[in-house]
Order: structure tokens, then sequence, then C-alpha cells
């Protein structure tokens, strides 16, 4: 990690109050300035060989009439929001050709031509932070006038006004991932919207914390000579010992206590600009601080909340007698870093997480990396552990501003009140490695997954050949030999476009079988007494009550009604025919054959009435 201040007067050495780097991937990249001289300037950044960035002049703008506090690029790239003094926000847009003005109306022309895309007043005082939807349609802008502001850029119209804020709102950011925003101002009060609803999720400016009981005087412990050799030995004998102190040393009381979260308006930054990191699962809010009823010393913080519980902190990030200012997160997914000593393995089967193999602080299969501007230093840290990882301060004369991450994830800028930015480089792989997510289990066309055992099987082997055994009588054009027929759906009617089609089969068991034979032998039987006793009637066994046979000898024919009765408008008694089978009598007809069709000449005739009552008139 090397640090850098070139001796560049970005804004006529007036200070630099927001720096913000493109995310485009090709091309080149571009760094955004904004300072109190009225002026909005585009850089482009070059990373040497040997670690070291060039920056050239793209273009000046020069629309603003008063001091310029927050710019912010669109998350494809092509827009650029800027904020000033006069409560206008203005969006420029990249033309093709060249422009007309110079940097600082020295003469030069400039490289590139940006131009006004719109202009947003909808705001009545000075304009301090903005955040871009992750759509790149909207945008969230904070201002002095005690409430933030959701624009339809494209339309330029308003979409949502909150004014739930009793201070300034000093900070805004919109989540990349959850349809959550959040604004910080100072009335000491960070709140949490929904964007769809547009109603409030949370609002936290005090918790309830665990903190050190500092009227619990902790007694000091005597070191001994002999420890203090034993402390130059291999590193084979201070396992022994560290376990030895804890052992001796007494447990910190704790005791919970109400904490106001934030800074009042006596805060001396100008800015608190929070930030959502990239997955949407972190929020870090700066302008920290713990402050007790009791207490006359205050300690200054970050507070890091998690999406699931805003209304608390999970972690704080204390920076002693130093305010933080702005968080930014780095556009890059770093791989957990592995422990030097694995732990030992737990009891149960399965392998652990990621993240508790790698001791990890949230449970994320990913690091990310973040810088915390405080004062006069800048603070970076990643989520696998609450201690900073590396510390860059005493750089500038006056507070620091803004902070931004280069696409790459290698370059920091921070710009400072003081007329000039720092730039902290990185190596390739100081961070650490790229995260890489893994790639789901693939299977293939050959592979046969894991299933439940199934008795029957809709469809036979493609090996075996059981279509030989089934018989080939009988069956009909959908190959069924059951009666039940298989109705596929069109694909009007809901159905699938390519159905597949199912054979059922029609199973008997033995004892139907059995049944059937008996009657088969007592119809034998019953046809000799009919031959000898020359009649043809047969008793029929039907499950509805209401049907009934009668034999009428008299009549050779059925009788005609003159009048159907009414109720045969309603009665079906077609649906009700129960078939009728006569046995032939004749010469010709052999014994004990059953016919298949009754025979009119040969034979009595059996009439069938149904008997139904009518129903009664309403």
């Amino acid at each position: 990690m090397k640090c850098v201040i070139p001796e560049i007067a970005y804004h006529n050495r007036d200070p630099v109050l927001s720096v913000d780097f493109q995310i485009t991937e090709g091309g080149p990249v571009r760094l955004a300035t904004a300072g109190s001289d009225t002026h909005v300037v585009i850089w482009s950044v070059t990373q040497s060989d040997e670690d070291g960035v060039e920056l050239d002049c793209l273009c000046d703008l020069t629309r603003h009439q008063r001091a310029v506090n927050i710019v912010r690029w669109s998350p494809d790239g092509s827009l650029l929001a800027s904020g000033d003094d006069e409560s206008v926000i203005i969006v420029w847009q990249l033309k093709p050709g060249q422009g007309d003005g110079g940097l600082f109306d020295d003469g030069s022309e400039n490289k590139e031509n940006w131009v006004v895309y719109k202009m947003l007043r909808f705001h009545l005082d000075d304009v301090y932070d903005l955040s871009w939807s992750p759509c790149g349609q909207f945008l969230l802008s904070g201002s002095v006038d005690n409430s933030a502001v959701i624009s339809n850029v494209h339309k330029n119209s308003k979409v949502a006004h909150f004014s739930d804020s009793r201070g300034f709102v000093q900070g805004v950011s919109w989540n990349k991932k959850h349809n959550i925003l959040s604004t910080l101002g100072s009335d000491r009060a960070c709140r949490s919207y929904n964007t769809n609803s547009k109603k409030i999720i949370s609002k936290t400016y005090k918790s309830v914390l665990n903190l050190k009981d500092e009227t619990v005087v902790k007694k000091k412990k005597d070191v001994k000579p002999s420890e203090v050799e034993d402390s130059t030995k291999p590193s084979e004998t201070k396992p022994v010992n560290k376990e030895e102190e804890k052992k001796e040393e007494t447990k910190e009381p704790t005791k919970e206590k109400e904490v106001r979260l934030f800074h009042d308006e006596t805060f001396k930054g100008f800015f608190r600009r929070l930030s959502w990191s990239n997955d949407g699962e972190i929020l870090v809010v700066p302008s920290g601080v713990i402050e007790t009823d009791g207490d006359t010393k205050v300690t200054h913080c970050s507070w890091v909340f998690s999406r699931v519980d805003l209304s608390k902190p999970a972690l704080c990030l204390p920076t002693k007698d130093k305010y933080t200012i702005a968080v930014r997160f780095a556009p890059k997914l770093y791989a957990l870093r592995p422990l030097k000593q694995s732990p030992p393995p737990p009891e149960s089967s399965s392998p652990p997480t990621p993240w508790t193999a790698a001791n990890s602080l949230f449970a994320l299969p990913y690091r990310m990396v973040y810088a915390v501007a405080t004062q006069n230093a800048i603070m970076f840290y990643d989520t696998q552990q609450a201690a900073p990882f590396g510390r860059v301060s005493n750089v500038h004369y006056t507070g620091l501003t803004d902070l931004t991450w280069s696409p790459c994830g290698t370059i920091v800028f921070a710009s400072s009140s003081d007329g000039y930015c720092s730039i902290i480089t990185f190596s390739a792989g100081e961070i650490g490695v790229e995260y890489t997510p893994p790639t789901p289990s693939v299977t293939k066309e050959d592979s046969t997954p894991n299933k439940l055992p199934t008795p029957f099987t809709s469809q036979p082997a493609p090996t075996t050949t059981t279509t030989s055994s089934l018989p080939t009588s009988g069956l009909n054009s959908e190959g069924v030999l059951s009666p039940a027929q298989v109705h596929i759906k069109s694909t009007k009617e809901g159905g699938k476009s390519n159905p597949k089609r199912l054979q059922f089969i029609t199973l008997s068991s033995p004892k139907a079988e059995k049944k059937m034979s008996k009657l088969q032998i007592k119809d034998i039987e019953s046809d000799k007494v009919d031959a000898e006793d020359n009649l043809g009637v047969e008793r029929m066994e039907t499950e509805a009550d209401d049907l009934c046979l009668v034999l009428e000898e008299t009549q050779p024919e059925a009788p005609v009604l003159s009048a159907p009765p009414p109720c045969d408008q309603t009665a079906k008694p077609a649906k009700k025919r129960v078939p009728l089978t006569t046995i032939a009598t004749g010469p010709n007809h052999p014994p004990g054959v059953q016919a298949a069709t009754p025979e009119k000449a040969k034979g009595r005739r059996v009439n069938l009435i149904t008997l139904s009552s009518p129903k009664p008139k309403s």
C-alpha cells in the first residue's frame, strides 16, 4: 500500500468537497471532482506499471453558480449528477464532439463534450448528498432543508418526499439489492425507508448496549521475570502461557446502558456519508458516538448495521478522538483468508460452513473491504475481522471530505478541504484474492439422479421388451386395454406441448375369476331347465331400488300411452336401461350354449316398464 499526494490544484486550491469514480468496463477510467469554486472537473486516470497514477483533465463543467458539494456517477456510468449550495442538481450527459470551454477558463479546449441533460429543482436549500437507484432511473438526494427526495431523472419529476427529519439530511444511501434506502441527519437519527411503499421501516437514535463498567477497578497483575523470558522462547510454549494468563485474568464486568448513537448538531464535519454494501446486507454509518447520560467523555466510532435488524448496531468501529465523515465499499468481493492454524474439526459429520472455517465475523462466504474516512485518517476494514487491516493518517493539513474506489479495486482517492487529494494504491493481490462464486453441479444426461423407489413404472424400460407379453387384441388407437380412456389436453386447454402417453392395464383379482366361472356354470344349468320348460325368463340383479321387471303374458305388444306423463320430461329412462339376454330354444340351437344376441322369432318377449312417481307441482 502506497500513498501519494500529487501537487495538482484540482479546483484552484479551493476545497475539494467530493470525488467519485465512474464504474465502467473498458474505455478510460474517469474521475469526477467537485469543489467550492463552483466547478465540476472530469479526469482520466491511468495506472502505470510502477503503481503510479497519472491524471489528465478531460472536461471542466461550469454551469453551477454556487459551491458543488457532491458528485455521483450513475450505475451504468452514462450520467453524472452534481448538487450545489443553490439547491440545484444538474445531471450531465456525454455527447459526441469536442467541448467549447476550457479548464478554469484558460482558453484551452475540453477533450470531451459533457452537456446538461436535466436540472432538478426539488429542494429549498443546499444539497449535501446523492445516491442513485440500482436501475439508474431514480436519484435520491439529501438537503439542508431537512428533507430527502426521490426524483425521476428522465421525466424530471418528484417521486417521493421524506420530511421526517428534524435536522439537516447530510447523508443518503440506496441499497443495491433490496428495496431499502437510508438517511442520516443532524437530529441524531438514522432512518430507513421502503422504496416501494415509501414508508419508514426503522428509526435508530438510541440503543441499549453492553458496555464496560468503569466503576469496578481491575487489579493489575504482577509480571514475573520468568514470564518475560518465556516470551522470547519458540511459539510452542506460548499457547500454554496464554491459557494460564486467561485463567488468572479477571473478566471485565459489563453493564447494559442506553447509548445515543450519533452526533448532534455540534458535529464539526459537513457530511455524514453512510454507505450500503454491494450485496445489500451491511450498512456502515459514520459520525457515530458512544454517549451515555452520566458520561462527560465522548468516544467517536462508526456503527455497522445488518439488514436483518436495523434497530440495533451489530458492530462498533471505534476511532477514539477522531470523528468519521464518509464510508465507501470496494467494488470487488474477495475470498476469505484461511486461518494459519485450522480449528479442530467439529464432532458432527457435516462439513463446516466457509465462514465458520475461516472464523469470519459475518456469516458470508466472501469478504468485503471498505474504507472509513475520519477527521485526519483513512481506515481500511473488511467483514472478516473487527480490527482494521490498514491505516493512512496525517497526510493533509485539514479534514477529509469524501472517498472513492476505482473499478479495479486497487486505487482509493480521498479528497480534503485543503485543495488536494490523496491517492492510495494497492499492489496486485495485496488486499486478497478475488472471490469466485462456486458453480452449481450440473448432472449429465447419462447420469441418473437419485430417486425414491417406485413399485410401478409408467413406461417400460428401453432395454426390456415387455410389450410382447401384453395382449394385442382389444387395444384402441391410444393403446389402452382398459375401458378408461386417456384424454390429452391440447395447448389451448392448458396441456403440455408434447405430452407422454401412458398405458393403463386393468388387473383382475383371482376372486373375480372364480365368481365369473361360477356364474357361467349356473347359466348352463339354467339353460337346461329352460329348454325343458320352454321359458326364457332370467332373474337380474340391479343396484337401483326403483327398477323392477314386470312379465305380462297377455300383452303381446307394449302398451301405447296416449299422453306422456309429466315426469317424462325430467326422467331419462335411456340412462337406466338394463340389457336383457334371451336364451334361444330352437331345435337348431344346441343346448348349453348361450346366444350372443336376443332372437325375436324364438322365445318369449319380456317387456321392461320403468315406473316413476310424478313430482308434486309447486
